[in-house]
């Protein structure tokens, strides 16, 4: 079982959202809270494995609190959801460390999707948050380094080559002939030597770096 903590301040989201977790099979939403009061002692107790975060606006408390779960609790998952399509909140929230941000309207599939994405180990990104993020690495263009050294292996530069086009974690197993806890190995390894926490600044220093 796969449990969920969602935080919103609207209560009509609450109570869709929760709805829609615990009707589908494998997922549990544990707790659906209103603020970020206690968020601390609220994560100790019910041990999610993802946080789905409702984003109303970009403001240093929603950063420091995403920075904070992730610093403390670096296994749980962070799902970010905005009502608004903001390409500074996303790319300050993925550098704080959050796994995953779907910007705009988006259907109960759509979220349904995204968390069963995050748990096979991607990164879910609204097709408008995607594109933002290109936009990002097209501009870091002309600030390309040298290529850098961090010692990954063949199998490693292999799977992090299907991460940075975008190929899910399923068919990187298929594409590789491995399976897909071998895939989440060398993730793990990729992540640990670049010492990047989430796919998005793995494909950022990627780019910037040269490394594959």
């Amino acid at each position: 079982m796969i449990n969920l903590l969602l935080i919103s301040d609207d209560e009509r989201v609450r109570q869709g959202i929760s709805y829609l977790v615990n009707n589908t099979d494998g997922y549990s939403c544990i707790e659906s809270i209103g603020s970020l009061n206690h968020i601390e002692q609220i994560i100790s107790i019910n041990k999610p494995d993802i946080i789905v975060f409702c984003c109303q606006s970009n403001t240093d408390e929603t950063i420091h609190t995403v920075r904070q779960i992730k610093f403390h609790n670096p296994s749980i998952l962070v799902l970010i959801i905005a009502q608004i399509n903001n390409s500074d909140l996303m790319l300050r929230l993925l550098r704080a460390g959050a796994n995953g941000f779907l910007s705009g309207e988006i259907s109960p599939t759509q979220l349904m999707s995204a968390v069963k994405e995050l748990c096979d180990g991607g990164a879910p990104l609204s097709p408008e948050a995607a594109k933002d993020l290109i936009d990002h690495f097209q501009n870091m263009k002309d600030n390309i380094i040298a290529e850098a050294d961090y010692k990954l292996s063949p199998r490693e530069k292999e799977v992090l080559k299907l991460l940075v086009d975008g190929v899910h974690i399923k068919d990187i197993a298929k594409k590789l002939f491995i399976s897909i806890e071998t895939v989440r190995f060398h993730f793990k390894n990729v992540y640990r030597k670049l010492k990047v926490k989430n796919q998005a600044e793995l494909v950022a220093k990627t780019l910037r770096e040269n490394i594959i």
